[in-house]
């Protein structure tokens, strides 16, 4: 009889360490401004909250992100070679314009010239150094 409960407790041991898993969201994933309390659901504690200053660290973190600029539009300066539509015994040429996209680019100079893409650059920021 006494073995019995030798191996009902081993078993038992071995349950009760299996019931015990991690929960809830990863501590790197974006949360919102007031996430709940910063105890992990895993996390043993005698403290419902943490002593840190938890969302201390939030408001770093939201306050970096606006201040980050982000281009909703970039820019980039496209290169055609083109012919003057009115000069036909002109060679190609290389034009730069300006602009967000190829077909804005285009527009801007297909009623001057013929076009053939050639490159698309990148338009540098102001805060951007050049290596």
């Amino acid at each position: 009889m006494v073995w019995w409960l030798i191996v009902f407790f081993y078993f038992l041991r071995h349950i009760i360490s299996i019931m015990v898993v991690q929960a809830g969201q990863l501590s790197g994933w974006p949360v919102s401004f007031r996430a709940g309390i910063p105890t992990p659901v895993w996390a043993t504690t005698h403290e419902r909250r943490n002593s840190g200053g938890s969302v201390t660290r939030y408001l770093k973190e939201v306050a970096i992100m606006a201040t980050v600029p982000a281009l909703s539009h970039p820019e980039f300066t496209f290169v055609f070679l083109a012919v003057r539509r009115t000069d036909r015994d002109a060679r190609p040429r290389p034009v730069r314009v300006i602009a967000d996209c190829e077909h804005a680019a285009r527009l801007k100079l297909a009623t001057e010239f013929i076009l053939s893409f050639a490159a698309r650059i990148p338009v540098k920021s102001a805060g951007e150094v050049v290596a």
